[in-house]
This record gives structure tokens, sequence and C-alpha cells, in this order.
């Protein structure tokens, strides 16, 4: 499969609202659908969930829509996510969890962007690792949750996983080090979606300059992502994520298209 098309210095809010572009899909869920239906609809709570992730969602995973369907979600989720024959669903999962789930959704959530394998994994499953990296920040916006922020912080600065050195490998990226500076950019995505007071303060660390010239050439890269997300975790921390994609012209969260170098 090719590279993943995208471009992390355009402005966020395409990035937060934009489904996976069509290069990135794999193995289609059940239904393509691009008005979801309400998760009120009568019905089992177990199908219910299901089929919403199982969805291609072409805008992607309604926040609102997954809100509805609250904490009882979670361990429907969470089965889901330890079941390697659902992985094609695994990036609308991870997302959705993040959108209902509490603290202990969220270390849940840690522990499968850190679980290590020696292998190339699908397309499927590498999307799900970047799309709950940035899906935290909507369990962060919603609990405040201490362990996921920190995680956050921490994730966002490529150091973090070049000291973690993952022994994984992704189908988009040629190196360790893009995968390692797409990992770092989905964290700070995330940052940026939970409007926390800490993870803006976070994000201007980042700009404070870098003593290194390796270092400094970095932080010049990611110069643009940063100031998109600073200013989107701005907006989001005075007036909710709700309004936030209310003014960007959707009612729709998303994972983003996974970012080039």
């Amino acid at each position: 499969m090719k590279p993943c098309p995208g471009n992390p210095w355009f402005p966020l809010v395409l990035l937060l609202v934009a489904g996976w572009v069509s290069g990135c899909r794999t193995a289609a869920p059940s239904a393509v659908t691009d008005v979801t239906p309400s998760p009120a609809v009568e019905g089992d709570l177990a199908a219910r969930v299901e089929a919403f992730v199982r969805q291609t969602h072409l805008h992607g995973v309604p926040y609102e829509a997954a809100r509805e369907f609250g904490a009882g979600a979670i361990p429907i989720l969470e089965a889901m996510l330890a079941d390697e024959t659902e992985m094609s669903t695994w990036p609308n999962v991870v997302v959705t969890l993040a959108i209902v789930g509490d603290g202990r959704a969220g270390q849940r959530l840690i522990e499968f962007i850190r679980q290590d394998a020696v292998r190339r994994l699908s397309p499927s499953h590498c999307m799900a690792k970047y799309s709950a990296l940035m899906a935290l920040g909507y369990l962060v916006n919603h609990t405040s949750d201490p362990a996921s922020l920190e995680f956050l912080v921490q994730a966002a600065r490529p150091a973090y996983w070049e000291a973690l050195a993952p022994r994984w490998s992704s189908p988009y990226e040629y190196t360790s080090v893009t995968r390692n500076l797409q990992l770092a950019n989905m964290a700070m995505l995330g940052l940026a979606l939970s409007g926390h007071p800490d993870a803006i303060r976070a994000l201007e660390s980042m700009r404070e300059p870098e003593l290194d010239p390796a270092g400094r050439q970095l932080q010049a890269a990611r110069s643009g992502l940063l100031d998109e997300a600073l200013e989107a975790s701005r907006v989001i921390a005075q007036d909710g994520l709700t309004e936030y994609y209310r003014r960007a012209g959707r009612e729709h969260s998303a994972a983003p298209a996974t970012p080039a170098p």
C-alpha cells in the first residue's frame, strides 16, 4: 500500500474533521454512510455500538452521536479492541472509546498504543494506533484524566518514541524516525483536542528555543502544526468541542489522515 497522503501543515481543523482519505481505507466495515443514525434508536446496546463502529463514516466518527452511547459502551468497545477479528473496526473503536471512556479506558488505550510486537502492522492496526493517540484528547477533554494527559504530553515529543524504540513497523513509513515523528504529531493533536490548561501549557513549551541544531530543525518543521494545535486548543478550552466542530461547519470528529513527515 502506498503511504497515506496528508500534510501535517494543513490547517488543524481539516485534520480533525476530515475523514480518512480514500487511499487509506482498508478492509471496509460493513456499511458506508455519511449520515449516521442516532445511537438512541431502539435495540440492544451492543448491537448498536457494533453497527456504529463497523460503518465507514465518511467524515469521521460523529462526536455527538458517539457520546450518546455513554459509559455502557465501554466494555463492548474494549472487547472489540481485544479481538483481532475486529481489526478493521479498530480505528473507529478507539475514537469512540475515547469519546465515552473514563480513566480506566484511557489506560487501556495507552496500553494499546504502547503494545509492542516484532511485526509489520496491518493498515487498520497502524491507523488505530495513530487514532488512539489523537483520540485520547477527547477522553482528557471530558475526564481530565491525569494519566492520559501526562502520556500525551510525553508522547508529543519524538524523543519519547525514540527512547521507547517500538519494534513494530508501519505500512505507511519507511523509517523509524518518520514513524516516531508521526506518532508525536498525533499526540500533539490529542493535546489540542483536550483543550486542557496543562495541555495548552505543554504546547506552549514546545515553542521554547531548542539548544541543539537537530532540535531546532525539528522545531521549525513542526512549527506550523504547533501553531494550529495551539489555536484549536484555546478555542476548545473556551467554547468546547461541540461548538468547535459547529464552527468548523460539521458536527463530526475524526481520526485524522496520517500526516506525512
